[in-house]
């Protein structure tokens, strides 16, 4: 026959057993629902993430267009076109010549009517100064009477000044 002490050393057992059960299954389920709140809190922030990059593209293309809009009125931007497509055919040394000019205002020969411009010689800054330069209507040759004779300037032609400046000295790259 069976005992009482028997009977309850395996009610304790069985007891403890289906605790330590329970607690195992439990705390499996528990951590499947945290996983399950956890993608939920994932997929939540994926789809914040993916709303604010596609915000950000689309500011970033708004700055990119208001870099490229011309600042310019239509009449700088055809003088700017006009100066582009002349600077491209002219030759190093008058574009030298025109930078100097630039820089300076304007262009006197100095006495004995020498035109002297630095990094050139007489030959190129005449070849700059008598053709290549003011037959692209970049400068103009003025000439003013005075009773000692005619004297003669070179001066960036009205319209270009401006255009030419960020032509010629255009900003260092952005690093």
């Amino acid at each position: 026959m069976v005992s009482v002490p028997w009977i309850v050393t395996i009610a304790v057992a069985s007891f403890v057993i289906s605790l330590f059960g329970n607690y195992i299954i439990s705390m499996w389920r528990g951590a499947k629902t945290l996983d399950v709140g956890l993608h939920g809190q994932i997929e939540q922030r994926d789809k914040t993430i993916t709303v604010r990059e596609t915000e950000i593209q689309q500011k970033e293309q708004t700055i990119e267009a208001l870099r490229a809009k011309s600042k310019r009125s239509d009449e700088e931007e055809h003088h700017f076109r006009k100066a582009q497509s002349a600077l491209q055919k002219l030759p190093d040394h008058a574009k030298v010549a025109l930078r100097h000019i630039w820089t300076m205002g304007e262009l006197y020969p100095v006495a004995g009517g020498s035109i002297i411009i630095p990094g050139l010689t007489r030959e190129q800054s005449n070849d700059a100064l008598a053709g290549e330069l003011v037959s692209s209507t970049l400068i103009k040759e003025v000439v003013t009477s005075h009773p000692s004779g005619d004297r003669h300037h070179w001066e960036i032609t009205t319209g270009f000044r401006k255009v030419l400046g960020e032509l010629l000295f255009p900003p260092p790259p952005a690093a």
